[in-house]
């Protein structure tokens, strides 16, 4: 079935409206766009490669993509737990999953960024 130009563009809105919903709530997504802000100034700074770019902006979608999916985790588990009447530990392996997932692309974020950005500021100090 083909969605019509009304439905799309809603399908729009309510995406963003979960990501500015995300991001006025949620204490990490801040912490993450911050590093993408400094990360995408150092990278103008430095006049990163072609190469180096796109290994940022990867990092830059998948972050704050699992970041999403980690709230929309959570808050499915609230609701679960609520409307089921469950205890916490009932919800708490799939909040530690995803939870889990953000971590530890994280992780391997902050090694791209380290491989990429520390030769630049080593470089640039002597």
């Amino acid at each position: 079935m083909k969605k019509t130009p009304s439905k799309l563009s809603s399908s729009f809105v309510y995406a963003w409206r979960g990501i500015v919903w995300n991001l006025a709530h949620e204490r990490n997504m801040k912490i993450h766009l911050v590093s993408l802000l400094l990360c995408g100034y150092f990278g103008f700074l430095f006049q990163l490669t072609l190469n180096e770019w796109l290994i940022l902006l990867v990092f830059f979608a998948l972050i704050p993509s699992l970041e999403l999916v980690n709230s929309a985790i959570e808050d499915t588990c609230n609701c679960l737990r609520d409307n089921l009447q469950l205890d916490y530990q009932a919800t708490k392996l799939p909040r530690d999953l995803a939870a889990g997932a953000v971590l530890w692309a994280s992780v391997f974020a902050a090694l791209a960024g380290a491989i990429i950005f520390l030769p630049k500021i080593y470089f640039s100090l002597h």
